[in-house]
């Protein structure tokens, strides 16, 4: 057995217990998948976990903020001599060593030039930003190069235990966009509430909407639906397929 057959029958041996349902294509697929995060909060880290378990090969995150005391509570792999420290290195720190896995890190906004690169190079672009800017600078920049989006949000849980996933694919041209689903002057509150639970939910259930996408298994039902609003209370989803809203800023000229 070559050295590279040896690397790869150990790969697929570490997730043999996803072989029956991805087979080893799909896991070869995921392999070699790239996918990028915008924002590594409570959502976007437990989302890059979640895709490193699954066997993804390499991820990209851009997030600008330092981690504070809120995240200490919300994620297990943060430690006191993490506050202050920028988001995104914290949590490449806790990917190395990973066999199979690049995570790659950037100390930027969505909305700076320098995160480009990382969008065109990826297979799928995923926002999990805590604002409006960031969430629509993403969704433009992943329109502009065609790149199949996701975002994924929590709902206040004051009020609602839940939230939504929206996914826009680029051969799905009825498709709306992120930017077709907001109010022109839609804000998101900060200091609403959010449980741990909920966030972490959210994550898990992006992560396998992106196995499902990269993969190509069981993901007819992702092309015809691209809105899934996830009720936490009554533990219901609501998948709805959303037409492009007219005039839309963001995906209007595509």
């Amino acid at each position: 057995m070559t050295v590279e057959n040896k690397k790869t029958g150990s790969y697929l041996l570490r997730y043999s217990a996803q072989l029956p349902v991805l087979t080893e294509r799909g896991q070869a697929r995921l392999r070699q998948a790239r996918v990028h995060i915008s924002a590594t909060g409570r959502i976007g880290s437990s989302l890059a976990i979640h895709l490193a378990g699954a066997g993804v090969g390499y991820v990209s995150a851009n997030d600008p903020q330092n981690v504070e005391l809120e995240n200490l509570g919300a994620w297990a792999f943060a430690r006191p001599p993490d506050l202050g420290k920028e988001k995104v290195m914290v949590l490449s720190k806790y990917f190395q060593g990973r066999t199979d896995f690049s995570f790659e890190p950037l100390v930027e906004p969505a909305e700076s030039k320098r995160v480009d690169p990382y969008i065109e190079r990826a297979q799928l672009v995923i926002s999990c930003a805590n604002t409006v800017e960031g969430r629509v600078a993403a969704e433009r920049k992943a329109i502009r190069n065609r790149k199949p989006v996701m975002q994924v949000a929590a709902w206040d849980g004051r009020k609602k235990l839940g939230g939504l996933i929206a996914l826009r694919l680029p051969q799905n041209s009825w498709s709306a966009c992120f930017g077709c689903l907001l109010n022109d002057n839609q804000r998101f509150p900060r200091g609403e509430g959010l449980l741990a639970t909920v966030t972490s939910t959210l994550a898990a259930m992006a992560a396998n909407m992106a196995v499902q996408f990269l993969t190509g298994v069981q993901a007819d039902f992702l092309t015809a639906h691209n809105l899934f609003l996830i009720d936490l209370h009554t533990y219901a989803i609501e998948a709805l397929a959303v037409e492009r809203r007219s005039g839309c800023s963001v995906c209007g000229s595509d």
